[in-house]
């Protein structure tokens, strides 16, 4: 029998070895990552806009927040309504490892209007980040537009610059941008006779300059 334990023993090194590499290595992957929880489809809202719309702010949560990894969860994966209670949020993102979450809800604002609600969450100090809100219209082409403004503000909290605010602040290169002052160097002469003394032949002289006359 004790022949066996030097055999026995390297294995078990081994064994903990491997299970502590996964566990560190598990631990990287998720650091600097952010969850995204299915929004909630308010009254008036069906299930697959509601879908649609986390996974465009999943995808520029993803392009803008800087973070190494995010991940959106399904409906089977999460409690339905999730995103309503912190206690669950919490739960969701110290269950998978995560370091913030992002959760919220669309309602119908009437006249063919969304008006989407995104919160986000630090899981480490268990606490809320922040929480923004914009109306936009149902349109693919506004979402697209839209959707990236919001998820900004979220992630910084600055409101992205209109468009009006964008031109205030830019340079104008209009016309007369470049225009010479009027009393920008001297002023021309105001008849021909005064001018004759700029005129040079091919060899550069003057012509009728005054000292050869």
């Amino acid at each position: 029998m004790s022949s066996s334990v030097p055999f026995r023993f390297p294995r078990i090194l081994a064994c903990m070895f491997s299970f502590f590499a996964v566990f560190l290595l598990g631990g990287e992957a998720y650091a600097n990552s952010c969850g995204v929880l299915p929004f909630t489809p308010g009254r008036g809202v069906n299930e697959g806009a509601a879908s649609n719309i986390t996974s465009l702010i999943s995808s520029e949560v993803d392009i803008r927040g800087g973070f190494g990894l995010v991940l959106t969860a399904g409906n089977d994966e999460v409690e339905k309504g999730c995103g309503k209670k912190s206690s669950c949020v919490f739960g969701f993102g110290k269950e998978n490892g995560y370091e913030r979450v992002v959760s919220g809800k669309v309602d119908n604002a009437g006249s063919g209007e969304y008006r989407v609600t995104a919160t986000l969450w630090d899981v480490e100090r268990g606490s809320e980040v922040r929480e923004v809100e914009a109306v936009m219209q149902r349109s693919a082409d506004v979402l697209v537009v839209a959707i990236p403004e919001l998820v900004i503000e979220l992630l910084t909290g600055r409101e992205p610059a209109s468009e009006e605010e964008e031109e205030k602040e830019s340079p104008s290169f209009g016309d007369g941008a470049f225009a010479e002052d009027d009393d920008f160097g001297d002023d021309e002469p105001s008849s021909g006779e005064e001018t004759r003394w700029m005129e040079r032949d091919r060899r550069g002289r003057r012509l009728n300059n005054p000292s050869s006359d």
